[in-house]
């Protein structure tokens, strides 16, 4: 912090020479300067959607009860947040429920998946650079004693009130953002995939890992919260969190 003005006018008032006092205000300003441009420099780009993305209405049009649908099974309800469509002319994103992502409330990111399951690729992500896009800023910021948790995807962070990293790595600007909350990181990685490589980065980096699901049908945290339900989820997360040496074993049985 800088030396109130109150205090310098005390130093004066009593002839302590400025060499004595100076110092530590010249100090002050260059070490906010500096985590000024540390803090800048992780802050993600402010992009725009596209023209032909329209926003989720409840009107009983067939993809805005599709959708509507989609997010209510996914325990997510559809006034919560923006949520949107793309018309007939815009063939890559039609067809897909498309998830804005915000940061200080400027958009940030934005991803589709689609809703039908016909097409080969769920998952379909904004052309920018997603080394700084999180998901859940303010869930950072947030002052708890309760863990935070660290999922891949959207839908299986929003339910549990935790950060979504859009990829199975963690980046050095998705790492310097998360670091910047003292409350204990627990990644949840998924049991499919390349969910073993971010339980890796997880132990390296002294945090924690939860192992919530045995089931085969469950490959995360938003297909479990889909076939038991949030709380008992939520109970299975805090439940089957494990460190260190404990963690390193089960990743080898739990990632498959």
């Amino acid at each position: 912090d800088h030396m109130p003005p109150k205090m310098i006018e005390l130093f004066k008032a009593y002839d302590i020479p400025d060499i004595d006092w100076l110092p530590f205000v010249k100090h002050n300003k260059e070490q906010a300067k500096q985590q000024s441009q540390q803090y800048f420099s992780i802050v993600p780009s402010t992009i725009v959607l596209p023209s032909s993305f329209y926003q989720i209405q409840d009107d009983n049009s067939d993809w805005n009860s599709y959708a509507i649908e989609y997010l209510h099974n996914r325990y997510i309800d559809w006034k919560s947040q923006p949520f949107y469509l793309a018309d007939k002319h815009n063939k890559q994103w039609y067809g897909r429920i498309i998830v804005p992502v915000f940061h200080n409330n400027n958009l940030i990111y934005y991803f589709g998946r689609e809703l039908t399951d016909k097409h080969k690729l769920k998952y379909k992500n904004a052309d920018t650079s997603d080394s700084s896009v999180l998901f859940g800023y303010h869930n950072i910021n947030h002052q708890s004693n309760e863990p935070i948790y660290i999922c891949e995807g959207w839908f299986d962070a929003y339910p549990i009130n935790g950060v979504a990293i859009f990829k199975n790595k963690l980046s050095e600007n998705h790492i310097k953002w998360l670091n910047r909350s003292n409350r204990r990181k627990v990644v949840i990685p998924d049991q499919y995939g390349n969910g073993q490589q971010l339980a890796q980065q997880a132990i390296s980096l002294g945090w924690d890992i939860s192992f919530p699901f045995i089931d085969s049908d469950v490959s995360d945290v938003s297909t479990g919260i889909s076939k038991y339900g949030l709380l008992w989820v939520l109970k299975s997360i805090r439940e089957n969190t494990k460190t260190g040496f404990d963690a390193q074993l089960n990743i080898q049985i739990y990632c498959k």
